[in-house]
């Protein structure tokens, strides 16, 4: 299920309040849009805050991410979000400075930050839920491309003949991981479940295949995977950590490899750790 997930952080970086709101299942652009914008004002309300006191809002947004033009590029799970100018209509109604980033990206600070990682300054995290996205982050930034773009990780091509991705594109390591449903596995996987072991293994053997082509280009010291629970996350974790020990020429040393569960919360904190870092710059 996706949801709307809301943080109010103080300016040491504490929390103040949290909140998550499923958001239905044929979702449009503009409801999700009103949707942040009806609950950051009656939070705001509940809480006696005074907008001249909030410094800014993080938007942690799905999809790819224009930072230079603050819009949501694509994000196919969503009806009608595409390329949308999210920054400017939520600063118009709010009259509240907005930074946004992508939900992973926002996701991966806060673990290299806040997770306890022994991860050497260099962490690419996977996100895995409903759909797989990645994000680096190497000596505390978080890392975009030359047009200022976030990295769309789920749509590294992995087999120019796959199937068909909800991106248009073939062989995406999105369109071979249609089959991790969090509702499922973990249940199965804590009863031992064959088939759910083998869907793990599959997974793991696709993750594996992207995480080659990451080593080459970013050389990442370690990697973190975030699954919707413990069980998946390790299971996945410990397959990939089989399948990596195979030689590679490349690979001077492997690297670190962390799992977990995702935590709102830290998703939250992530998105407010952006606002402050923009705030002191």
């Amino acid at each position: 299920t996706a949801f709307l997930s809301l943080g109010v952080f103080n300016f040491q970086g504490e929390g103040i309040h949290s909140a998550m709101h499923p958001l239905p299942e044929h979702v449009q652009a503009q409801e999700v849009t009103d949707l942040i914008v009806t609950e950051i004002e009656r939070v705001l309300f509940d809480l006696h805050i005074e907008k001249e006191r909030v410094i800014g809002v993080g938007v942690a947004a799905p999809g790819q991410v224009d930072l230079e033009r603050k819009r949501v590029r694509y994000y196919p799970r969503i009806e009608g979000m595409k390329d949308i100018a999210l920054v400017a209509e939520l600063e118009s109604r709010l009259d509240i400075p907005v930074m946004i980033h992508n939900n992973c990206s926002a996701l991966a600070l806060s673990e290299y930050r806040h997770g306890g990682y022994d991860h050497q300054g260099s962490m690419f995290t996977f996100l895995l839920r409903t759909g797989v996205n990645g994000a680096f982050v190497h000596d505390d930034e978080i890392y975009v491309n030359s047009r200022n773009q976030t990295i769309e990780t789920g749509h590294i091509p992995i087999n120019a003949d796959g199937p068909r991705c909800s991106c248009g594109s073939r062989g995406c390591l999105q369109a071979y991981l249609q089959d991790l449903d969090p509702n499922s596995l973990d249940a199965k996987l804590q009863a031992g479940d064959p088939v759910a072991r083998r869907t793990i293994e599959r997974a793991a053997g696709y993750l594996v295949v992207a995480i080659r082509v990451l080593m080459r280009l970013f050389a990442p010291k370690s990697f973190l995977f975030v699954g919707c629970c413990d069980v998946v996350a390790e299971a996945i974790r410990d397959q990939v950590i089989r399948l990596l020990d195979e030689p590679d020429a490349f690979s001077v040393e492997p690297p670190r490899i962390f799992a977990t569960a995702y935590d709102p919360l830290l998703a939250q904190k992530g998105a407010s750790d952006l606002v402050l870092q923009e705030f002191f710059r």
